[in-house]
């Protein structure tokens, strides 16, 4: 099963705004999930599944998560250096 992409993110992707290697392109169109990492304020490393999408104007990779997980956010505004892992999609 292939997860459809509306035509707006095709577009923004193949224009390619943001100058991703190409080779990433077809992973953004693609995941289903990423591992979203952080630092606690003990500087202790934390994964999280999320929901990622490239933004409407292909500048930037989003995340999506549930509304009752605002640690995620709040690390990320102490301390903006985070990390996507995109697995590989077959496991």
């Amino acid at each position: 099963m292939t997860n459809p992409i509306p035509a707006s993110l095709s577009t923004a992707l193949a224009e390619n705004p943001a100058g991703w290697p190409e080779e990433v392109l077809p992973l953004f169109e693609r995941a289903i999930t990423a591992e979203y990492a952080s630092l606690t304020r003990a500087n202790t490393l934390v994964t999280y599944p999320v929901t990622p999408y490239v933004g409407e104007d292909g500048l930037t990779l989003d995340v999506s998560t549930g509304l009752t997980y605002p640690a995620k956010a709040e690390r990320a505004r102490r301390d903006p250096k985070v990390a996507l892992l995109y697995p590989d999609p077959l496991g």
